[in-house]
């Protein structure tokens, strides 16, 4: 019984998860400069981050690169990379709480 319940829960959420086509595509490029002011508290944050933070987590966060290549990228070990992200992540998060309370 287990066995069929896993395998019905696997075939749910692979359909959810595959790819819609789509005929139409956009021929409008993504604006350059800053990214779209719809939280401009957020990225005021992140701007306020040190350099090597705010690349690690844009690099990882964001762009969605391995901790490997943000090293690569940014001249550091895959260790000190993944560090600089945690660090901008929890500054980050910071940031947030005191603006709740």
């Amino acid at each position: 019984m287990t066995i069929a319940h896993r395998k019905s829960i696997d075939r749910i959420r692979a359909s959810t998860r595959a790819p819609i086509p789509t005929d139409v595509l956009s021929t409008q490029a993504a604006p350059e400069g800053d990214p779209p002011q719809t939280d401009g508290t957020l990225w005021a944050a992140v701007r306020a981050l040190p350099p090597k933070q705010r690349s690690a987590v844009a690099y990882h966060h964001l762009a969605g690169l391995p901790y490997a290549e943000v090293a690569e990228l940014l001249g550091t070990s895959p260790a000190a990379a993944r560090r600089s992200a945690a660090d901008g992540i929890a500054a980050l998060r910071s940031t947030y709480s005191q603006e709740d309370d």
